[in-house]
């Protein structure tokens, strides 16, 4: 998986990979509104950093039999593929600055994987809750309990990678700035 990412961390890589990251976070924000039309206005569990085994069957009932089904059946699909495109993005994009920055170490690996270990956190959110709705309104108690702690766990990969990128940016940033000013 390293060689792909090292392939595709180049400026036209990244640019795709954008366009793409933007359409499915566009698809999967027309998906959360169709799912509040749907509802009167009750989201997802999924954009919560965290929620109680009470959210979760409270959320479900007020989503009502329809709105569980559109879960199922539509969002669940665009759901499985938005977190591919994010941690590809993210982990190109991560990838890209090091090498723009010529650093290469054991961390910046793990670094370059933390959007994969986000997604796979996010696909076990998703797994869990499925199972939740199928079942529902039998409580989970176990898959509850999963379905949260993975929740935490894929924002928590998300956002430091979004964080790392951010960073990485601002160093080459300021590499250039300071570069710039020599002259």
């Amino acid at each position: 998986m390293f060689r792909l990412i090292n392939k595709l961390s180049n400026m036209k890589s990244v640019s795709i990979l954008l366009i793409i990251f933007l359409f499915s976070m566009f698809m999967m924000r027309n998906a959360i509104a169709t799912l509040k039309e749907i509802t009167g206005g009750i989201g997802i569990l999924d954009l919560h950093f965290s929620y109680t085994i009470q959210e979760i069957y409270e959320t479900l009932f007020l989503q009502g039999v329809e709105g569980r089904s559109y879960y199922l059946s539509t969002f669940f699909i665009i759901d499985f593929i938005y977190p591919l495109t994010y941690a590809l993005f993210y982990s190109v994009v991560i990838s890209y600055f090091f090498k723009v920055l010529k650093i290469k170490n054991k961390i910046v690996n793990f670094f370059i994987i933390l959007p994969f270990i986000g997604m796979a956190f996010d696909y076990l959110e998703n797994l869990f809750l499925s199972i939740i709705l199928m079942k529902y309104p039998t409580k989970l108690y176990y898959l509850e309990l999963l379905s949260s702690y993975s929740t935490k766990l894929k924002f928590l990969c998300v956002y430091l990678s979004l964080l790392i990128a951010i960073l990485l940016f601002l160093v080459i940033l300021f590499k250039k700035i300071k570069i710039s000013h020599k002259f």
